[in-house]
């Protein structure tokens, strides 16, 4: 009996074709979208920079002898730095190359002089972090990118607790009557309804 030519290559064709499919599909549940990659490596220089800026905090209010508000901020570093490895690692697992990104870490407070500034600013840097990985969620979605979904959980669920954190020390600061300059502490009157050091007294108790 004879074979018909026409028919083999007919269904060798198909056959590379339905391997081709294959590859891509499993490309498409490994694969990391180039945009996700470029927004996790900025991100984890970002957790970096915020690392350095909690630790400058630290160093100023310890300079003040405001040892409560230099414990939280103590802590909020080591939380960001914790951040950064946990992405770093996160990187490395789904073999994401680690590029140079023009992100400047700021290595000065600017012109920040008061506790209260020192508090707004952290709590607005929290809201841009909760931001970004809302972000990355959203392209995760889009990708159908599971893997990178339930990692973002975590970090997403991280940043309320972050961003209630700030919030509320900016509560005790609303309760604080003739807010003075770090200077003037001294100065602020015995019948405040709250003073300065009993904030510092407060956040002197954080666990973590």
């Amino acid at each position: 009996m004879t074979t018909n030519p026409k028919r083999i290559k007919i269904k060798g064709i198909k056959r590379i074709k339905r391997i081709k499919t294959l590859t891509n599909n499993e490309k498409s549940v490994y694969h990391v979208n180039k945009k996700i990659e470029e927004l996790l490596r900025k991100q984890y220089f970002i957790e970096l920079e915020n690392h350095i800026f909690y630790t400058l905090c630290t160093c100023w209010f310890q300079s003040k002898n405001l040892v409560g508000f230099a414990h939280f901020f103590k802590l909020q570093a080591e939380e960001e730095y914790y951040h950064s490895k946990k992405i770093i690692d996160y990187i490395l697992e789904r073999k994401i190359k680690l590029k140079a990104i023009g992100c400047s870490i700021k290595s000065t407070l600017g012109d920040l002089k008061d506790p209260k500034e020192f508090i707004n600013m952290s709590y607005k840097r929290e809201k841009n972090n909760s931001r970004n990985f809302v972000k990355i969620m959203k392209l995760a979605t889009v990708n159908n990118d599971f893997h990178l979904q339930n990692f973002l959980g975590w970090f997403i669920d991280e940043q309320l607790e972050e961003e209630r954190l700030f919030e509320n020390v900016l509560k005790k600061f609303e309760l604080l009557k003739n807010n003075k300059d770090i200077k003037d502490i001294k100065n602020i009157k015995n019948n405040s309804y709250i003073n300065l050091y009993e904030i510092d007294k407060d956040l002197g108790k954080r666990k973590k």
